[in-house]
């Protein structure tokens, strides 16, 4: 859902805390996933390979791929298109034009 459309949907009060709270959510999974992976390679031993060490490659991996995809959901909240500043180019303020966007 783009922004405008949450914002009529919903308010900006209720949309803004969304916002937050799916960015932070996803911010502390990455984390999370990035401890995770950190602790499990301390742990892994290739030497022996057996059970275990397919259970914690695995778990790494899934770790690895649950923390880039929470990164990805993370940049893609906190970053918002702007809107095009066309309907803002003859904005006037006090010291003149407002040329800010072009």
């Amino acid at each position: 859902m783009d922004p405008t459309s949450g914002i009529r949907k919903h308010g900006f009060r209720k949309w803004y805390e969304r916002q937050l709270i799916e960015c932070h959510a996803a911010l502390v999974t990455c984390l999370l996933c990035g401890v995770t992976l950190a602790a499990l390679i301390e742990v892994v031993s290739l030497r022996d390979f057996g059970w275990r060490t397919a259970s914690i490659v695995a778990t790494m991996f899934a770790a690895g791929v649950l923390g880039w995809y929470s990164w990805r959901q993370h940049a893609g909240v906190r970053v918002l298109r702007a809107p095009p500043c066309e309907p803002f180019m003859h904005r006037h303020t006090m010291n003149g034009p407002d040329n800010r966007c072009g």
